[in-house]
């Protein structure tokens, strides 16, 4: 049974509660759901991350404390900082990512700890603390694949509807009273914690219901409020949806979504008419919704991709320059490519850079022998107290000289030893000689001459001794 470890901390200072960041966009990220075992029972809290408390706890004999900020790369998301003594950690995305860097300055080793254990969120009588005076606990559901926050509740102040009502409305010839005008941006694109980059916002509802026609066109005439360059997320253009059929507008496009992405809007009460003279347009093609750029954008990636190799350098280096800011589906069906082809191409781009050349990996190259000890091995075997050199005889695979050997190779190794205390190991020194295909133990060729033994093919070496024993007339031992 696995044995959990409990640490003892301390709450320093209890920090305080954000409606803007604890009940914001990124309310999800300053809270987390811890579970306790209490009395026999499994108990869920929902904690706060609380802006400025500070925790301390002792690690390893020395105190450290753990301070929860703002991000410095999103200000609305939660940051944490660990210091210990006069060393402090930066400001960090998660308190385990914090505590760990810091210790590794303080004692130069990479312990890992759980930042929410440090932190007191295995502490009840800390969660009590934290969770003390707070109206009310965020909801967090998941319906399929979307993640959904309930932040907080309304309420109206209609008689006989208990609390409900109506959302707040604007309708066309409403657009004049400025008062409810706002309150209906604040609801559908202030409370959205949108950028605030758009410029005189309401002008665009001013100019849409004195033109002569009713329609206009979507995203387009949001260039009106924002900024030249600026690109609208999708997260703006839901919410400026949502305002326009708050303000009694209605989408009227006559195509789907894969066909384009314009959209026409009418503010008409009655929009049969705006809807049948789109259609009757659409039919006829007269209405201007070809994606031109968009097509010639996809024809010229499907020439690049099929025009390179397959491979790092070819199709996927192609395919990286594009791969990160599109979805999966959408590369599958305009350019043809395998899933796994994105996958590469992504990783490429986080790699080297999109479109970027690959870096080549350097060949790690292991030498096991120095070069004083190889050259030991050469000398040691050009000797001619242990090799005897053919006379003609060429090892067909190094193009050196045949070597024959005038001992056995564990005398030898033992010959070499004396020689070269230091030099390489027993098993390293058979092996190379095993492999070296020069090296060979000595035949009998016959037929040399005298000469060839004067110069060190020492082949009859034995005969010629035989003769010197037996045959005491010099002259004849010449003839």
């Amino acid at each position: 049974m696995s044995k959990k470890r409990h640490f003892t901390s301390k709450l320093l200072g209890i920090g305080l509660i954000s409606p803007t960041l604890h009940y914001g966009i990124f309310a999800r990220d300053w809270w987390e759901t811890v579970s306790l075992d209490s009395k026999d029972k499994n108990v869920v809290f929902i904690v706060p991350f609380r802006l400025y408390m500070r925790v301390g706890c002792n690690l390893n004999g020395k105190d450290f404390i753990i301070t929860v900020l703002q991000n410095n790369k999103n200000i609305y998301k939660p940051g944490f900082q660990c210091t210990c003594e006069n060393i402090s950690s930066k400001i960090e995305p998660y308190p385990s990512t914090a505590i760990n860097s810091c210790y590794k300055e303080v004692f130069g080793t990479k312990t890992e700890y759980s930042g929410i254990a440090v932190i007191g969120f295995e502490d009840e009588k800390i969660i009590q603390q934290l969770r003390n005076e707070i109206e009310f606990f965020p909801i967090f559901l998941r319906i399929e694949k979307l993640s959904v926050v309930i932040s907080g509740f309304g309420y109206s102040s209609k008689d006989g509807y208990y609390g409900a009502g109506e959302a707040v409305t604007c309708k066309p010839d409403e657009w004049n009273n400025h008062e409810k005008l706002t309150k209906v941006f604040d609801r559908h694109i202030k409370s959205r914690k949108l950028p605030n980059t758009m410029v005189n916002w309401s002008q665009l509802f001013h100019d849409w219901y004195k033109q002569d026609s009713s329609i206009i066109q979507f995203p387009s005439i949001l260039a009106k409020i924002y900024p030249e360059d600026y690109k609208l997320q999708d997260k703006e253009l839901r919410a400026w949806r949502a305002m326009f059929k708050a303000c009694g507008c209605s989408n009227i496009t006559p195509f789907s979504h894969e066909e384009s992405q314009i959209e026409f809007w009418s503010r008409a009460y009655n929009d049969k008419a705006d809807r049948q003279i789109l259609e009757n347009l659409y039919n006829a093609k007269l209405l201007n919704i070809d994606n031109k750029k968009e097509d010639l954008l996809w024809e010229s990636f499907r020439d690049a991709i099929n025009s390179n190799k397959r491979g790092q350098n070819g199709k996927i280096r192609i395919l990286s320059i594009i791969a990160p800011k599109f979805k999966y589906k959408d590369l599958i069906q305009e350019l043809g490519v395998a899933s796994s082809t994105i996958t590469n191409a992504r990783k490429h781009a986080r790699l080297y850079g999109p479109g970027a050349s690959p870096i080549n990996k350097i060949k790690r190259k292991v030498q096991r022998l120095s070069n004083v000890q190889e050259e030991q091995f050469t000398i040691f075997f050009q000797d001619r107290e242990n090799v005897a050199m053919s006379s003609y005889h060429i090892d067909a695979k190094t193009g050196l000289p045949v070597l024959y050997l005038r001992d056995q190779k564990s005398e030898l190794w033992n010959k070499f030893t004396e020689t070269y205390p230091n030099g390489m190991k027993r098993s390293t020194f058979m092996a190379r000689l095993k492999n070296s295909t020069n090296l060979k133990y000595r035949d009998d060729l016959g037929g040399l001459c005298q000469i060839c033994n004067d110069y060190g093919f020492e082949v009859f070496e034995n005969l010629a001794n035989i003769i010197r024993d037996n045959f005491k007339d010099k002259t004849i031992m010449v003839s």
